[in-house]
């Protein structure tokens, strides 16, 4: 029992890790955790049970794009996105400055009211919802920062880990679930690895040392590579403590060699 509920585990890690290999993308919105809250994103304090903070108000470009964004699109209703944007920023430099005037005043008087009820909102809160809200802001930026990273990571070509031997006899699997439940398939095929024969289980094991083998190979190349064009954001701590000593080595030996 406690066997099958290990290779339950294993089976859960490997698809949060390969899900885009095990599922078809269109699959990958049928889970939970892919769904989003009504379409609507919470804000910080929404996720902490808080009373929501006062909004900023808009700064005169953004109401002015606010006002003409309607017409512009019934004008242009095949335009894309992007095209808007331009056409509402041209707009905006043919604007009169009564215009622009107007709304900065209006700008102006807004943020007199919101500094007013900022300050009245941050009175309210105890001290232990401060922290709260810090540590949550601080938990975002480092999340955002992981995502910026991740993003890189992939638009500079990083070797990906391979599949371990149980992924991979995972894989293999997946057109033969149809259109059976990911939970019951996933226990099917834990259940059908544990009954599979040592010697079969050891060639899969035996394709992923490969296979790891050469990707850690060409995960080095790739990190001497990132450093030597400054991406060390990007690099493992390791791999950066193992180029300063390489670097060290490479001069200690210039050095022994003049003398």
């Amino acid at each position: 029992m406690r066997f099958g509920a290990d290779m339950m585990r294993i089976g859960n890690l490997a698809f949060k890790n390969f899900r885009n290999v095990l599922l078809p993308r269109h699959s990958l919105g049928s889970f939970p955790a892919d769904q989003p809250s009504c379409g609507l994103k919470q804000s910080v304090e929404e996720k902490l049970g808080l009373p929501p903070r006062p909004k900023k108000p808009l700064t005169p470009y953004f109401r002015f794009m606010q006002q003409i964004r309607p017409s512009i699109i019934q004008k242009n209703p095949q335009a894309k996105a992007t095209d808007i944007v331009k056409m509402v920023a041209a707009e905006w430099e043919k604007a009169d400055q009564g215009v622009r005037d107007s709304l900065q005043r209006k700008f102006h008087e807004e943020m007199m009211e919101y500094a007013e009820e900022y300050t009245h909102y941050q009175n309210k809160l105890t001290d232990k919802q401060r922290q709260a809200l810090r540590e949550a802001k601080d938990q975002k930026v480092r999340e955002k920062r992981k995502k910026l990273i991740q993003k890189k990571m992939q638009e500079m070509g990083k070797p990906k880990r391979p599949m371990t031997g149980f992924v991979r006899f995972m894989y293999e699997q997946k057109d033969k679930r149809g259109s059976m439940p990911f939970r019951e398939w996933q226990a099917k095929v834990a259940e059908e690895w544990q009954q599979l024969p040592d010697n079969e289980k050891e060639e899969y094991s035996k394709k992923s040392q490969r296979d790891l083998a050469d990707y850690q190979e060409r995960l080095q190349e790739w990190e001497e590579r990132m450093i030597r064009l400054g991406h060390i954001d990007i690099v493992r701590k390791e791999a950066l403590i193992e180029s300063r000593d390489s670097s060290r080595g490479t001069l200690s030996h210039r050095s022994h060699s003049r003398e």
